[in-house]
């Protein structure tokens, strides 16, 4: 198996600065990765990020308005154990986002999430996540204002 790290290129019809805010504020990750989370605002800050009864809690390592967000994983909690013995797999790996304005006036997205890699358990419905999230939600949200997060169904939260 490869031991490289999962990437993608994606060209959104948005500036970088509003790729940016999509992608440090509440408001912005709310709209394309999860309804349930909690994102600091400044280096050093953490982000917790709820999927149903899975938790990410991640620190936030770098902001560079318009070029780069990077976020390192400090914790994953997940209700993926019947499919995997080891639960916290992305523990001590970091999510990428480099944005880079192209001559369309939109962004070209090079995003990577260093350290999954196709030797571990959960890489394929990772892959599956992440280019859900990275090249059909966030493009939505950018586009249109509309964003396909992930939801906590309704039936679960009532039980």
């Amino acid at each position: 198996m490869s031991s490289e790290s999962f990437e993608l290129n994606v060209a959104l019809e948005a500036p970088p600065a509003k790729v940016y805010d999509a992608l440090t504020t509440e408001r912005g990750v709310k709209g394309w990765w999860t309804q349930d989370c909690e994102l600091g605002d400044k280096v050093g800050d953490k982000a917790v990020f709820r999927f149903g009864t899975m938790v990410d809690v991640m620190r936030i390592d770098a902001l560079d308005p318009g070029r780069e967000v990077r976020w390192h994983v400090l914790e994953q909690h997940n209700h993926l154990s019947d499919v995997m013995a080891d639960n916290t797999e992305w523990v001590g790996t970091d999510i990428v986002f480099a944005l880079t304005a192209n001559e369309d006036g939109g962004t070209d997205l090079h995003f990577r999430h260093e350290g999954l890699t196709p030797d571990l358990a959960c890489y394929q419905i990772c892959n599956d996540g992440w280019n859900h999230f990275m090249k059909a939600s966030l493009p939505g949200l950018l586009a249109e204002g509309i964003g396909r997060p992930f939801q906590a169904k309704a039936s679960a939260e009532a039980s």
